[in-house]
């Protein structure tokens, strides 16, 4: 089996999950989003492959940012085998590996599990449906691998009597409110995709931290300038330096303005375009890839600069 990369969640509101509250009887679980390095692991014939974010780690520390975490994951694993516990073969697990990010987490665990998807059940793009998640939590609890936190789990008929983003937790992993959270329903297909509905919503306080000022630009300077001051925050651009240095394996050095600027116009253009839209009048792309790299640039010096201290 070839690698298969874990799927975009949308924000909610996207075309994509307009059907995720449509049938008051379909059933929805709830999640704390995590905010560390996506990986997998699945068996093959050669033994237990580990994945990151975007490939197959081949070889033992092939992302110099997973190495430990892969080390001990597969002793790990091993112990269980040890005693008789195997990874399932027609599944792929998704977890988290708790490398640094933005957000320190203090009372993680080394890796958390978040989906399991099945492999008899993907088509030749290698989408698949997941495991439901009372069926994935004894999956990775027999695995002794913690699970992603559960916030609520009820029919839509209930939610739709509530407010959704008041069940934006407490995070179990810091002294501090959860980045995100993931909805999921099982009971209906993604529109494109051979996998569940899922989508996410980020917390408006998680926005502040990573923006200028939310809502509040005061700037006289053009819609692109503001919407670049809003969104193109420092906490944006560092977390996409950290996610191509520890997801793959990209040095720290001015390397990286060959990528990081067009990731954050995309990021920026995929998180927040609704917002934008509402907001906004005009978006002038050409401007937005001319004050986008002197931010990263600035930003990228300066992560360089704490690692030398």
């Amino acid at each position: 089996m070839t690698f298969r990369k874990y799927p975009d969640i949308e924000t909610l509101g996207y075309e994509e999950n307009k059907d995720i509250f449509l049938s008051g009887e379909d059933t929805i679980v709830i999640e704390e989003k995590i905010d560390g390095g996506n990986g997998s692991f699945w068996l093959e014939g050669d033994g237990i492959h580990f994945g990151s974010r975007n490939r197959d780690l081949t070889k033992e520390g092939d992302v110099k940012a997973f190495a430990d975490f892969q080390k001990k994951l597969r002793e790990h694993l091993q112990s269980l085998e040890d005693q008789g516990i195997k990874i399932n073969p027609d599944y792929i697990y998704y977890i988290e590996w708790m490398a640094q990010h933005t957000i320190t987490y203090t009372k993680a665990p080394f890796v958390i599990g978040f989906d399991i998807r099945l492999r008899k059940a993907m088509n030749r793009e290698g989408e698949g449906l997941f495991l439901g998640r009372e069926s994935r939590e004894k999956e990775f609890n027999r695995l002794k691998i913690e699970n992603v936190p559960l916030v609520w789990r009820g029919k839509v008929s209930e939610l739709r009597k509530k407010n959704i983003s008041e069940f934006i937790p407490k995070s179990k992993y810091f002294d501090g409110v959860a980045e995100c959270i993931v909805i999921k329903n099982y009971c209906r297909k993604h529109p494109v995709g051979n996998y569940q509905l899922y989508a996410k919503i980020i917390r408006s306080e998680f926005k502040e931290d990573n923006r200028a000022v939310f809502g509040s630009v005061k700037s006289k300077n053009s819609d692109t300038s503001k919407i670049v001051q809003e969104f193109c925050t420092d906490m944006r651009i560092k977390k996409a330096v950290l996610k191509f240095v520890n997801e793959d394996n990209i040095p720290l050095n001015l390397k990286l303005m060959s990528l990081v600027p067009h990731y954050i116009i995309k990021d920026i253009m995929k998180e927040e375009i609704l917002e934008i839209i509402d907001k906004y009048k005009f978006i002038d792309l050409k401007e937005m890839k001319q004050k986008i790299p002197k931010l990263c640039l600035k930003v990228i010096n300066e992560m360089m600069q704490e690692t030398i201290r």
